[in-house]
């Protein structure tokens, strides 16, 4: 009969521990986007044109005349490549292009195109960040962006049953 317990248990702890781990699994923050694909590379290399208008520090009003055409094509042909474009816009990204974020957002308004939502991207499983408070002027809203991370009490929770788990199997093998 001590046998049969003990089987019983280790299964219960087993069941346990991998519910345990596709639970952690589950809330997992999605992974950091990745290089741009040779296809968005193109296509963002396509609005070359817009870049006077987004470059940090830029005091233009307005894009260059073929900027507006060459964001509605990308917007219709590729509009993943904006996100991808975004979403490595704050950090040393495989496109190589530093932008200003806010401008970036405003594009769309000043061209007069639309564009599905920022949040958006993060559906698509390629989060975008907000800017910074240093790239966000005074008086103007931020894009309402934040990234954010698995809930703390997701790690406290696995912390404190990944250590019951561990008594119970340490009390049990004695018996066995």
């Amino acid at each position: 009969m001590g046998r049969a317990i003990m089987l019983l248990m280790m299964m219960i702890t087993t069941t346990m521990l991998h519910a345990v781990l596709a639970h952690l699994a589950h809330e997992a923050p999605a992974p950091a986007p990745g290089p741009a694909s040779p296809d968005c590379q193109t296509a963002i290399l396509g609005m070359a044109d817009c870049l006077t208008y987004v470059m940090p520090g830029s005091n233009l009003t307005k894009p260059d005349k073929p900027c507006c055409p060459e964001l509605a094509e990308l917007v219709k042909d590729n509009p993943i490549c904006l996100c991808t474009l975004l979403a490595n816009s704050n950090s040393s990204n495989s496109v190589g292009l530093e932008i200003d974020v806010n401008r970036a957002l405003k594009l769309p308004t000043v061209c007069k195109v639309q564009t599905p939502p920022p949040s958006t991207c993060a559906l698509l499983g390629i989060p975008v960040g907000a800017p910074t408070a240093s790239e966000t002027p005074a008086n103007s809203p931020g894009s309402g962006l934040t990234p954010q991370g698995p809930p703390a009490s997701a790690s406290k929770t696995a912390t404190s049953v990944m250590a019951f788990l561990a008594g119970l199997v340490i009390a049990v093998l004695p018996i066995w």
